[in-house]
């Protein structure tokens, strides 16, 4: 183990964030930062979605406009960043912009859209929400986390038959443990 490699500590810091020691994984990914040159994107941009997993909202924004104040143009923090804002309610109309840049900047990425997809659901626009994660779910069947949206969608639109089909989609497309309770959450 060399302590100064810095792909050594992002590695080290995955592992905790897998056993969800965030608190571990952030201090891991703070040393590879130090150890970075400056401006790496990459550390920063890793610590940014740990301290986001952790709740540390505050600091994983000033993370993510850190790397967009030296690479304005970079789609994952113009992405992560309005998922961020989307999660926590924070700015909308900003998510919204930062989303649609990122599209623009990434054109095809499904994760983008899918952002896009929980803006408009989170702003109430249920009829582009749907048609977001509809056209998500016909082009990436497998993918459990769009088929989950569809179905919030689904379900705030009062169609409750319909979510109960997306959500047990998306249980057999074997999700990850978190998105999985977050299935299981809106069965119940």
């Amino acid at each position: 183990y060399d302590p100064k490699s810095v792909q050594q500590r992002l590695r080290l810091g995955e592992v905790y964030e897998l056993k969800g020691d965030y608190e571990s994984a952030i201090a891991q990914f703070k040393e590879a930062q130090d150890l970075s040159p400056q401006n790496d994107p990459i550390t920063a941009l890793t610590l940014a979605g740990a301290l986001g997993k952790a709740g540390r909202v505050k600091e994983a924004r000033t993370e993510y406009q850190g790397v967009l104040n030296s690479n304005p143009g970079n789609a994952s923090a113009l992405n992560n960043l309005a998922y961020l804002l989307s999660q926590t309610g924070d700015d909308l109309d900003e998510a919204l912009r930062l989303a649609r840049r990122a599209i623009d900047t990434a054109p095809g990425q499904p994760s983008f859209v899918d952002t896009l997809g929980c803006i408009y659901l989170r702003k109430g626009m249920r009829d582009s929400a749907l048609q977001t994660f509809g056209n998500l779910v016909r082009k990436y069947p497998k993918y459990p986390i769009f088929r989950y949206h569809l179905a919030m969608a689904l379900f705030e639109n009062g169609d409750k038959a319909g979510a109960r089909k997306e959500l047990d989609n998306a249980l057999a497309n074997h999700p990850s443990h978190d998105e999985e309770t977050k299935i299981k959450q809106l069965v119940s």
